[in-house]
């Protein structure tokens, strides 16, 4: 399992961590379900308006440029510190 700051991946699995905007989450949402097998949107902390983007590791480079294009509308930043605790409980739900 490969760890980043933003982001946590397993053999079939990977979770990208965020910090979104609460007035910009389903709108982030929209656009990733909008592209049909590419990811899943859950909230990790609605306090702290952390979402993670549930993919696979093939389709990581695909998240990463609908992130990129969407950051002039959607603003967000990824995490600096990785909730690896709540990322493994979200992931072992699976």
């Amino acid at each position: 399992m490969e760890i980043s700051s933003s982001y946590l991946t397993g053999t079939n699995s990977a979770l990208i961590a965020l910090e979104v905007p609460r007035a910009h989450v389903v709108t982030l949402q929209t656009y990733i379900d909008s592209y049909e097998g590419v990811g899943v949107v859950r909230t990790l902390d609605r306090e702290q308006s952390i979402i993670g983007i549930l993919t696979t590791p093939d389709m990581m480079p695909v998240v990463f440029e609908i992130l990129h294009h969407l950051a002039p509308t959607v603003p967000w930043r990824p995490l600096e510190r990785f909730p690896e605790e709540v990322a493994k409980d979200f992931l072992a739900q699976l």
